[in-house]
């Protein structure tokens, strides 16, 4: 055999770089990308955190996920779990969470109609931490546990309360 210093070197490239891409796609934790105010001011936007993947039983109310959606990945904070109530108000022809309402959505009428809600089994209510801009379940409804990809690894505390009447 003959030494061949170029094939040797070529060889121990591509060893080296086949090793760097196998760490990216076998270390569980994937960075995120927060896009857009939702989740201000605990996550800014435009700003970098890791996630990892999580069982549906490892989840826990106060968790901030990423939720797999249609039209892509989003990142909201768990705030209730199957089996949790709340309450709805119904405004003229339209039921309304009564989860941090958003101000601005909620019209005042003369006559309003109070239900107590339960999330139901296998689902869970999700709210950004910005509640004037969030698109969250006060807008879709409850989601699958299962629609659950990930929970960011630097778990930041609630800015502010959750009213849950």
């Amino acid at each position: 055999m003959i030494y061949n210093p170029h094939f040797l070197w070529t060889a121990s490239k591509l060893a080296m770089g086949f090793g760097v891409v196998s760490l990216f796609y076998l270390q569980p934790f994937r960075p995120v990308c927060i896009q857009g105010r939702s989740m201000e001011p605990t996550y800014a936007g435009k700003s970098m955190v890791l996630s990892a993947p999580v069982e549906p039983s490892q989840l826990h109310r106060g968790d901030v996920i990423v939720i797999r959606m249609h039209d892509g990945p989003i990142i909201k904070r768990i705030a209730l779990m199957s089996g949790d109530k709340f309450t709805q108000v119904r405004s003229g022809p339209n039921w309304f969470d009564l989860i941090d309402v958003k101000p601005k959505r909620f019209p005042t009428y003369t006559r309003n109609v109070y239900r107590q809600v339960t999330i139901p089994p296998g689902q869970i209510y999700v709210l950004g931490d910005n509640a004037e801009v969030s698109f969250d379940s006060r807008d879709f409804g409850c989601i699958p546990i299962s629609s659950v990809e990930s929970k960011l690894v630097d778990q930041r505390p609630y800015t502010r309360p959750v009213d849950v009447l």
